[in-house]
């Protein structure tokens, strides 16, 4: 199975960053875990997808809301994986195209499901923008990042640190380094990973 996927909290560069994989890399595609969450918000409140990019990260409920629209697909998300934890993992690849990066790892679920079948995981954090949103979407995988970013590099993770991802790529700069990094790391990375 050839995926990456690419885990952080919010606002730390997932989205940009496998954009910018997938134009770099032939026959690479995009896709999130959140699309279904997303649709079944979209249905169920005749909204488009244009609306929810643009509310989901105001603080404020939109006009006729209740909550603001990250906190309705939190409860979406987290109300399902109640059901069955692995909900959004079936979804995102029941049909699976070859060769793409997903661009939202919130769980160690689905950081272990990828990785349990051939793909690989980056877990990227960018300083400065770390939160304390008090739900598991933002903070399963901070024990990791805060016993990464003690150590100075960016790269292969070594094995007995015992963290469930393949990379830690620190997004400190500006967006031009976070694509050097991506080209001088990332990229050579997956290649050699999937070289047959």
């Amino acid at each position: 199975m050839k995926i990456v996927g690419i885990g952080a909290q919010i606002a730390q560069g997932k989205t940009v960053l496998a954009k910018y994989l997938t134009n770099k890399m032939d026959k690479w595609y995009n896709r999130s875990l959140a699309t279904p969450v997303k649709q079944i918000f979209m249905d169920n409140f005749d909204v488009d997808q244009d609306f929810i990019e643009e509310w989901k990260r105001k603080d404020v409920p939109p006009p006729g809301f209740d909550l603001p629209i990250r906190d309705c697909l939190i409860l979406i998300g987290d109300n399902f994986r109640k059901m069955l934890s692995s909900v959004w993992i079936s979804k995102c690849f029941k049909d699976q195209v070859s060769n793409f990066i997903i661009d939202d790892m919130r769980y160690i679920n689905e950081t272990n499901y990828i990785r349990n079948n051939g793909g690989h995981t980056i877990l990227l954090w960018r300083p400065s923008f770390e939160n304390s949103i008090q739900n598991d979407s933002e903070q399963q995988f901070m024990p990791f990042v805060n016993k990464l970013k003690q150590l100075n590099f960016d790269g292969v993770i070594p094995k007995g640190l015992n963290i469930p991802f393949d990379l830690w790529i620190r997004n400190d700069g500006t967006l031009g380094d976070l694509y050097e990094k991506a080209d001088k790391i990332i990229i050579p990375y997956i290649n050699s990973v999937y070289e047959n």
